[in-house]
């Protein structure tokens, strides 16, 4: 009898097929990284930055004289505004009422304006709203009597200025027109508002200093050499 040798060959040209063993499916593996940080409030030192462009620091031989505003503790800072208002010497009207214009030097201005810095630092998107008052004029020196005079019914008007932000969303901060009695008894105007979700970062106001106004009506103040205080509070929040 004839021996057959059988291969795999041979197996395969028979038709005989051999699984092999079966495959196991891949199945995907996962895992997890907790990954995490914290943000806390800039309650730091603020470098004031430029006046056109607030997202560049200033330069150190461009910083204004009086820059020495003390960063707040909560984050959010007014940290620059023109120190002086200097309306220099006037004549007393007869007739009409007085809209002066301050003669300020060069050293009381920076880049030729009047300027606002605030810092917003907090990091919580809410806003903030910078407000204006001021208490009435009054004579540096006394009379015989140790009184001072007190100019009456003297207002202040600042126009809008132009607003900068390092933010991408300073259009919709606004700047106002407002006058302000200088009374020591009226509320406080709304110059400069950061509605919510606007205000984060640098906020620059560059204000023309010769469309300020000093108003004085006609045969109302008696002559002198006077000097009041501008008082400007910086609001956490916008307030309506």
């Amino acid at each position: 009898m004839k021996k057959w040798r059988w291969s795999w060959l041979s197996l395969i040209v028979f038709g005989i097929a051999i699984s092999p063993a079966l495959a196991v499916e891949a199945v995907d593996q996962t895992g997890e990284t907790t990954t995490k940080f914290e943000l806390t409030p800039n309650t730091g030192a603020v470098s004031l930055v430029n006046p056109d462009n607030p997202q560049t620091i200033a330069a150190t031989d461009d910083l204004p004289i009086n820059n020495s505003l003390v960063p707040s503790a909560s984050g959010l800072t007014l940290a620059y505004i023109t120190s002086t208002l200097d309306f220099g010497q006037q004549t007393v009207s007869i007739v009409d009422d007085n809209h002066y214009s301050p003669s300020l030097p060069q050293s009381a201005l920076w880049h030729d304006k009047f300027v606002i810095e605030i810092a917003d630092g907090r990091g919580t998107q809410v806003g903030w709203q910078l407000n204006i008052s001021g208490a009435p004029f009054q004579t540096t020196n006394s009379d015989e009597n140790g009184n001072h005079l007190i100019a009456n019914n003297v207002t202040l008007s600042i126009p809008a200025g132009i607003v900068k932000s390092s933010s991408e969303k300073s259009a919709s901060i606004s700047s106002k027109n407002v006058e302000v009695p200088l009374d020591g008894t009226s509320t406080s105007k709304p110059l400069l508002t950061a509605p919510k979700g606007t205000g984060m970062g640098m906020t620059t106001v560059q204000i023309d200093p010769n469309q300020i106004k000093l108003n004085i009506p006609a045969n109302s103040v008696k002559p002198g050499a006077y000097q009041t205080g501008l008082n400007w509070t910086l609001a956490a929040v916008p307030q309506n």
